[in-house]
């Protein structure tokens, strides 16, 4: 099977801070579900970098900036994203639906038309099966980024560099 042409999308996003371990967990886990991988710095500031499907990076682009919801019950954290939708579906009744709120959130870029011999992050093996990997440091997300080939889009988009 060859290359899909335009199936695929890159995207960055900063964050004033993610400190929240519920938050933490939420940008972990929906990106696996929707098959996304990337990585993510914690703390101050806080930057996020998906890869994969475009209708997959588009709906996690918009929970994340728009109305990520939180499902608890009890001690357990239950939520489920419907691919074609994008919206939260509520598998369990009588359960404490609260929004989550970033500080502050902002896509810096979203690269679309990509094949898939341009998926540079997926092809890290340390990333390749666990969908978002956490650091907490930025040399950590550069180091990661020259690995993948992006350290010229990565430099651009953060504003380190011209071009990329």
């Amino acid at each position: 099977m060859g290359p899909h042409i335009g199936s695929y999308a890159r995207a960055l996003l900063k964050f004033h801070h993610i400190l929240s371990s519920q938050k933490k967990r939420t940008i972990r886990h929906s990106a696996r579900d929707l098959g996304l991988v990337g990585i993510c710095k914690v703390g101050y500031p806080g930057v996020l970098a998906v890869e994969g499907s475009e209708e997959q990076v588009g709906c996690y682009v918009r929970e994340i900036k728009v109305r990520y919801v939180r499902l608890r019950s009890g001690t357990s954290l239950f939520y489920q994203l419907n691919a074609t939708s994008c919206y939260a579906v509520y598998p369990f009744m009588y359960l404490d639906v609260q929004s989550l709120r970033w500080a502050s959130c902002t896509l810096a870029n979203l690269m679309t038309g990509l094949s898939d011999s341009d998926l540079q992050m997926s092809k890290l093996a340390d990333i390749s099966s666990s969908g978002v990997v956490m650091v907490e440091k930025m040399s950590e997300v550069g180091f990661f980024m020259r690995r993948a080939g992006l350290e010229g889009w990565w430099r651009a988009v953060m504003g380190y560099a011209k071009g990329g």
